[in-house]
């Protein structure tokens, strides 16, 4: 299966199809032979990522393809995708699904994540098959998530995520008042872990993925304690 087959069977949206217009022939998009329609009715001018196609001197989509460029949801949320089921999320939600993948898929699966909520994750995404490391699509970023790393990472920018703010981790420009709040120990094990990684994407998609609201609360409730 492709990308866009195993996202295509999941979805509901419905468009008119003049049957006497579908031909058989190679998509431009997945490159596969199959039930395709002319590329104008399937994309608009906006679309920008001709250079991704497959089949580049095809002028015909095909049903799966179309079908996933013009639903609407999966430019708007983040999903996981496998042969028999399809989630989307919002970005509060991603942490739970990225570091739990296996409780929701079981088959070869997609990932993709949007920040923008406007560009096409789907006929990007890489299929996988091991759940312990997998691609992450986020938009026009490809993100090779190894998921043990990655969850040790994130707990400790979890950590400090409450005496830095987003802006400082990724800078690497802190208040040294904070520095010492979060205590030496703590922020030399934070630098020393983040230190060759934080200009990669997966470092800025952890930063993303951050729970500001689980943040926000938390501080709140040692203000409470304090005052």
């Amino acid at each position: 299966m492709t990308n866009t087959e195993i996202l295509s069977k999941h979805l509901e949206y419905i468009f008119y199809i003049d049957k006497s217009k579908i031909k058989n022939t190679y998509c431009k998009i997945c490159g596969i032979k199959k039930e395709c329609i002319k590329e104008k009715e399937a994309i608009s001018s906006n679309f920008t990522n001709h250079d991704l196609c497959k089949c580049k001197d095809s002028l015909y989509i095909c049903i799966d393809c179309t079908k996933c460029l013009k639903d609407v949801e999966l430019r708007r949320n983040n999903f996981i995708a496998d042969k028999n089921n399809l989630y989307l999320f919002k970005k509060n939600d991603i942490e739970e699904y990225v570091f739990n993948i296996d409780k929701y898929i079981k088959d070869d699966f997609i990932v993709g994540i949007t920040y923008t909520f406007k560009k096409h994750n789907s006929f990007k995404c890489n299929i996988n098959s091991n759940f312990e490391k997998f691609y992450i699509q986020q938009e026009d970023d490809k993100i090779l998530f190894d998921l043990n790393k990655a969850k040790y990472i994130y707990d400790i920018l979890n950590d400090a995520y409450l005496y830095f703010t987003k802006d400082e981790l990724l800078t690497g420009e802190y208040k040294t008042i904070s520095v010492y709040q979060y205590t030496l120990t703590s922020f030399d094990l934070l630098e020393k872990t983040i230190k060759d990684i934080r200009k990669t994407n997966l470092f800025k998609f952890l930063i993303y993925i951050l729970n500001s609201e689980k943040r926000n609360e938390i501080l709140q409730e040692r203000r409470n304690k304090s005052g």
